[in-house]
């Protein structure tokens, strides 16, 4: 969009706005399309009329749809797009292409096998026949969904029919009996999230990276392995919160709805001052229920039935900056707490530990608290001394590293503890913000050229891994998959990338965008 150098044209974009949901496309735009289709596949894939498409209600059609904006074909642009460049122009360059194609014809169809012997059976299966592929000559709904079907049709397990006749005898090569159970819900991944936003009418193409973002910042949800979202106890809490103060205001269609009504403001039809006033009466309202509601949601989420060991009182179920936990319910009477799980131990129960407190020499015992099991003296409150479970010191009392000093204002360099474990900082923070970062060398020269870096394992704020130069920020070369000391067979480039994905395990690529070189093992 923002325009890639084409020569003797200049710096050109190639396609038309992308943060937008309008399906208006432009008369030229069309007429280039029906040419091509009946030029390329013929006039049986080329519909009488335009295929036009109805916008959403909430569809801003300030813009046109995503297509190719100067109509350029993919094999024109092969020599000025790097390998991922030019994926994605093709993928909108056909898609566009599609969306003007005839309908493709799918029969659905059963098929039942006689099997004869002493016995007689009968066995069905289902499936789709294709009559006329239509659009699907061109554009099927990814590139990768089709190669997934080529696996399976050659695994015999498609959807996809081969051509048969009434009579026909059959080769078995396997049968395979099935039983299916009906399944909950899957939870949302962030493309079935943004899918199900779409649908009922909340935010725009342009503000969904942001929502995503939110979520995830905030620590509203994890991912797992499939990478759908799972809820946190932050964003279950905050969840029951907001609902139970604002159940109105986080309606699915208080949101369509409201968008509507702005669109009305726009087109002269709603008094914006009315429509103010009449969202804001009933927030004032929801606001002061929130002041009190919310607050004792915080000092109490639920009753449990479980007992405090000291006291005897009902736990609760309370919200901490560490999560949730149990708290006894006569607090401050009694100041008892525990993690959720944790077995309770009778009033005065600790575990002997033979060891003694450095300050006051009392005995050390052992205690659990939200970052795990830790040894207190026993003659707290009076005396404070913890210790790790090791024996080390804990982090209440800091830790400085032998022999190093602050390379910004010469003060002692510590240990501390972050959101994303261990690391060393400058002991004068916050008037000194340094911190020290580990640089994990891999064995391996920066490629670019002039440069005499070398690449080092780094941990982005997210916690994820990537490799980049040691002169940064003078080179910003960086990859985001693990370097590999071997030169690529293909175009010889100084190193190739060691990968791995779900689909096709580990393989090879070489570091270049422009080298098709991909490698199952070592060459």
């Amino acid at each position: 969009y923002e325009g890639i150098e084409l020569g003797k044209e200049g710096h050109v974009g190639l396609i038309t706005y992308m943060r937008t949901d309008s399906f208006r496309v432009a008369d030229e735009a069309i007429d280039f399309a029906r040419t091509h289709i009946e030029k390329t596949f013929g006039v049986e894939y080329l519909p009488k009329k335009p295929n036009m498409y109805k916008s959403k209600k909430s569809a801003q059609e300030g813009h046109e749809a995503i297509r190719p904006a100067g109509l350029r074909f993919p094999e024109e642009l092969a020599h000025v797009l790097n390998k991922d460049q030019l994926k994605l122009y093709t993928l909108i360059f056909q898609r566009f292409i599609a969306s003007q194609m005839e309908a493709a014809q799918i029969e659905g169809t059963r098929v039942d096998i006689v099997v004869k012997g002493k016995n007689e059976y009968l066995f069905a299966v289902r499936g789709d026949v294709i009559l006329f592929q239509g659009f699907l000559k061109l554009y099927d709904e990814s590139s990768e969904k089709s190669k997934v079907d080529k696996e399976e049709e050659d695994e015999g397990k498609s959807d996809k029919l081969p051509s048969m006749n009434v009579g026909d005898v059959i080769e078995k090569k396997s049968i395979e009996g099935k039983q299916h159970f009906t399944q909950p819900p899957p939870r949302y991944t962030e493309a079935s999230l943004i899918k199900e936003l779409e649908e009922v009418g909340i935010g725009r193409p342009s503000t969904y990276a942001s929502i995503m973002s939110v979520i995830r910042s905030r620590d509203y949800v994890e991912s797992d392995k499939s990478r759908r979202f799972i809820p946190t106890q932050l964003g279950i809490t905050v969840s029951t919160m907001l609902s139970s103060c604002f159940d109105d205001l986080l309606n699915p269609s208080f949101t369509a709805s409201l968008e509507e009504k702005l669109d009305e403001v726009e087109l002269g039809k709603v008094n914006w001052v009315k429509l103010l006033h009449d969202f804001y009466k009933p927030f004032e309202t929801d606001l002061k229920k929130a002041d009190k509601q919310m607050e004792s949601l915080r000092k109490e989420l639920e009753k449990t039935d479980e007992v405090c060991e000291k006291c005897g009182k009902p736990m609760s179920k309370k919200w901490g900056k560490f999560g949730a936990f149990l708290a006894c319910s006569a607090y401050p009477d009694c100041n008892n707490t525990r993690e959720i799980g944790e077995e309770p131990k009778e009033a005065g129960e600790t575990e002997e530990i033979d060891e003694t407190c450095d300050k006051c020499g009392k005995p050390m015992v052992k205690k659990r608290g939200r970052m795990g099991e830790f040894l207190a003296c026993s003659g707290y409150p009076k005396c404070k001394s913890t210790k790790n479970i090791d024996g080390s010191a804990s982090s209440n009392e800091p830790r400085y590293v032998e022999g190093e000093t602050c390379p910004k204002c010469n003060e002692k360099l510590q240990y501390r503890m972050g959101r994303f474990g261990e690391f060393i900082g400058c002991s004068a923070y916050p008037k000194c913000k340094y911190i020290k970062k580990e640089e994990k060398k891999v064995g391996i020269l920066c490629p670019e050229e002039g440069c005499s870096g070398e690449l080092i394992e780094k941990k982005s704020r997210f916690g994820t891994l990537f490799y980049s130069c040691t002169n940064y920020p003078k080179c910003k070369f960086s990859v985001s998959h693990k370097p590999v000391n071997t030169p690529c067979p293909e175009c010889g480039a100084a190193f190739i990338l060691e990968r791995n994905t779900k689909r096709k395990g580990l393989f090879y690529t070489c570091y270049k965008d422009e080298c098709d070189y991909e490698g199952t093992a070592l060459p």
